[in-house]
């Protein structure tokens, strides 16, 4: 599997509201609870890397439905 910059995997479709199959996984680890990526990847069952989560992290940041709860933790906006 290889992602593009934007952390999104290359040649799929993005859906219609800007969320890929990925950044539902992300979203749906650490909306109960924050966590550090490390503890998202081994929740996701290792189907990302941390540098992969961290991306996705970051993008899902700028368009605002996650937030940094520490300087390593993210949780989901509600």
């Amino acid at each position: 599997m290889q992602l593009s910059q934007k952390g999104v995997k290359k040649g799929s479709e993005i859906p219609e509201d800007g969320l890929s199959d990925y950044d539902r996984l992300v979203l749906a680890a650490i909306e109960t609870e924050s966590h550090r990526p490390r503890a998202i990847v081994r929740i996701i069952k290792r189907i990302l890397d941390r540098n992969q989560v961290i991306q996705i992290l970051n993008r899902l940041e700028l368009n605002n439905l996650v937030e940094r709860v520490s300087t390593k933790a993210w949780k989901a906006k509600k």
